[in-house]
């Protein structure tokens, strides 16, 4: 398996693919079902030397390809939509402490003036002790 090749979690069969399936013998059928398996986690070129298999093999191997790229691209944009969410709520997070700071303890312009600087005889007398 390449370096840029991730290992996916699973695959997707098209029910578009039963009526070729269904018209395989079984062992061809679980001969390309083995196919797919392998070339998910192994990748490399499949190969069965049968006509039939190999004309199957064509559509479902184009499938699997697109079906891998488009979920690589999904789950970069979902990481990068993450990143930018937790970005905002951490500058979020910043400004409600700044907030909360400021808000009711004297130290700015609100309700409870004056009661910043009992804060602060309150710390030097923890301190003195």
């Amino acid at each position: 398996m390449s370096e840029e090749r991730k290992k996916p979690k699973g695959m997707l069969l098209l029910l578009r693919w039963q009526k070729n399936f269904n018209a395989l013998p079984d062992a061809a059928a679980g001969r390309l079902i083995k196919a797919m398996f392998e070339y998910e986690t192994k990748g490399g070129k499949i190969n069965f030397n049968e006509p039939v298999l190999d004309f199957f093999w064509n559509e479902i191997q184009e499938w699997l390809d697109e079906n891998r790229l488009h979920w690589a691209d999904v789950v970069e944009k979902r990481s990068a939509a993450g990143k930018i969410s937790a970005a905002k709520k951490k500058v979020t997070n910043v400004i409600k402490s700044q907030q909360m700071l400021t808000k009711g303890n004297g130290i700015g312009k609100g309700k409870g003036k004056g009661k910043g600087k009992e804060i602060l005889k309150n710390e030097k007398k923890i301190k003195q002790s």
